[in-house]
């Protein structure tokens, strides 16, 4: 009996060790038949918008040029792609490179990963974070949309970055271990990582899987990017153009984009919430009477997306790079009518520009626009309707200031 139990175990080893090595030889054929430079050769893929872009941070960083500018930030990049004021359009063609990366539900603690993994490859050593105000509520980014944004291929290269104090590191490992329960797998996996890189467990079991195991990730990116953005992107082409935005190096008539951009949104906002006409009766219309009052206990006073902000920064000084946070107002009309009156949203904005000079940060402070017509295209969502909308002034800004390469 004791003989059948052994021959039992041991075939059940063999057939894990057969397995192991298997999959180690397809990983690795893999591997080397991927390695060197995808290929992406569009010139709009620092523009494009996609959740497989943005996890797929060993591309991004290998499409990076001398001159790229990397802005991160959030819904701004999804919505809004019909318009001329989006940066994919309104850039478009022009000696502008940008790298936009960020989609819904990206926020402080997210791009903190990203900016870790690529920053190797940013020769500018500049970045951009446009922050939305509403990432600041009580619980911070929840557990559902960190985890759907979460990109282990990322992670591992922010983990093993040693550029990065390990202090960072660990705030960044302790808080992603607690965001991702939903997720028992990615759990475990990212424990192993940092028992690896945050208390120097080290092993071989540890070394070899996460060696492994980053290979094997990093080239299941780059497949699922290529496929996307071969198909994908085809049924996302935008012709829009403006044809009064001209080329920088002969520099941009300001004047004349907003002249344009008020002139086209005149019927396009006529509400009065200023809010964009067809995101109105969508979104907003029949729930308006039910919206009142909604925030009036909303005090922004205590949110984990403070630390988060703050380890993007801690990022960004331990890397060397020069960061300038933008942010974005919130249409003051619609917020004072569900009770997040100005004197609170007066506090956020303070307190997000006060963390962002304490560590020498160029605050670009847009929330002057919470009342101006055409901004917002909903109620926090400050597409451009007009070019002194959030993102165009803020693209304007980095693209013609401080952000700009300077000789």
């Amino acid at each position: 009996m004791r003989l059948d139990e052994s021959e039992d175990k041991m075939k059940k080893i063999a057939a894990f060790l057969t397995a192991f090595v298997l999959f180690v030889i397809t990983v690795t054929v893999i591997h080397f038949s991927l390695r060197g430079h995808i290929g992406m050769d569009r010139p709009e893929f620092g523009t494009w918008y996609s959740h497989y872009k943005d996890i797929a941070g060993d591309v991004v960083a290998q499409e990076m040029g001398e001159d790229t500018l990397t802005v991160f930030g959030s819904s701004e990049f999804r919505h809004g792609r019909e318009t001329a004021w989006h940066p994919a359009n309104f850039f478009k063609d022009r000696d502008v490179p940008l790298m936009l990366i960020g989609g819904p539900y990206n926020q402080c603690l997210n791009h903190s990963l990203s900016l870790g993994a690529i920053e190797k490859n940013m020769q500018t050593r500049k970045a951009v974070l446009l922050i939305s105000p509403t990432w600041f509520y009580k619980r911070g980014v929840s557990e559902n949309h960190y985890s759907l944004r979460f990109s282990e291929n990322n992670y591992m290269a922010f983990i093993s970055n040693r550029k990065i104090r390990r202090s960072v590191r660990k705030y960044v490992a302790k808080r992603s271990e607690k965001l991702l329960g939903s997720d028992p797998a990615m759990q475990s996996n990212i424990k192993i990582y940092d028992k690896l890189f945050i208390s120097g467990k080290d092993n071989l079991f540890t070394r070899l899987f996460f060696n492994i195991r980053r290979a094997y990730v990093s080239d299941k990116d780059k497949i699922a990017l290529k496929v996307a953005m071969n198909f994908i992107s085809k049924k996302e082409k935008s012709g829009v153009r403006f044809a009064g935005v001209r080329g920088c190096s002969g520099g941009i008539d300001w004047e004349e984009v907003i002249n344009c951009a008020r002139k086209s949104s005149r019927y396009d906002a006529d509400n009065k919430y200023w809010i964009r006409n067809d995101v109105w009766k969508r979104d907003f219309k029949a729930g308006e009477k039910k919206a009142k009052d909604r925030h009036r206990k909303v005090t922004f006073k205590k949110s984990p997306e403070y630390g988060d902000l703050r380890c993007f920064l801690d990022v960004c000084r331990d890397c060397d790079i020069k960061p300038m946070i933008i942010v974005m107002p919130l249409n003051g009309r619609w917020y004072d009518y569900t009770g997040m009156n100005k004197k609170t949203r007066k506090y956020l904005y303070s307190r997000i520009k006060a963390v962002g000079k304490e560590y020498g940060a160029e605050v670009a402070d847009l929330s002057k626009y919470e009342y101006d017509k055409y901004v917002m295209k909903a109620g926090r969502h400050s597409i451009p309707l007009r070019a002194s909308s959030p993102t165009s002034e803020a693209l304007r800004r980095t693209t013609i200031g401080l952000f700009v390469k300077k000789s």
